[in-house]
This record gives C-alpha cells, structure tokens and sequence, in this order.
C-alpha cells in the first residue's frame, strides 16, 4: 500500500503514452482522441508533454531534484497542488494549441 499512489501516477502517464502514441484512431473533424491532437514535433506540444511527464514523476515521489527540497509543509500539500496544475496546463497546451 506504500507505493499504490506512485503506481496509480505511473499508470497514468502510461496510458497517456499509450494512448498519444502507439494508439492511433481514426481522426475526424473534431479530434477528440488524444492521439489526433498530439504531434511531438511541435512546440506548445512538446512543453506540454514535459509539464505532463515531470508532474507525473514529481507525483509519484521519483524526484531528481532533492537539493531544492520541494517537500509539502506540515499540513499542507502546496507541491502536490502545484504539480497537479502543472500537469493541467501541460494537457491544456497539448489540447488546445
């Protein structure tokens, strides 16, 4: 049960990965798989994939940057919010741009 929030975040940016990726569908007009509307080799699309990717592994606790202490305050779960929103913004810029 330690690891089962770092899990459910992995499996998401799997699926995503998936999805984005190796899963093509048939596009139409509207695009509304994901695989229609990301193109990696487009800028607003590539920021957006690593805002997504870098939540994602902030989320599930694998940190590289362990000098800057980006550790939530007691009581508190500031960075958790923030990474979210970073995540949000990175399928914004990837869905809307």
């Amino acid at each position: 049960m330690k690891y089962f929030p770092a899990v459910i975040v992995l499996l998401v940016a799997f699926l995503f990965t998936y999805f984005g990726f190796f899963e093509t569908q048939a596009c139409d007009l509207d695009a509304i798989y994901l695989s229609c509307r990301l193109n990696p080799f487009t800028a607003f699309d590539l920021i957006g994939c690593l805002l997504f990717y870098g939540g994602c592994v902030f989320l599930s606790g694998f940190s590289v940057l362990e000098e800057l202490e980006l550790y939530n305050p007691e009581n508190s779960s500031f960075w958790n919010i923030a990474s979210f929103v970073v995540m949000v913004v990175g399928i914004t810029l990837i869905w809307n741009l």
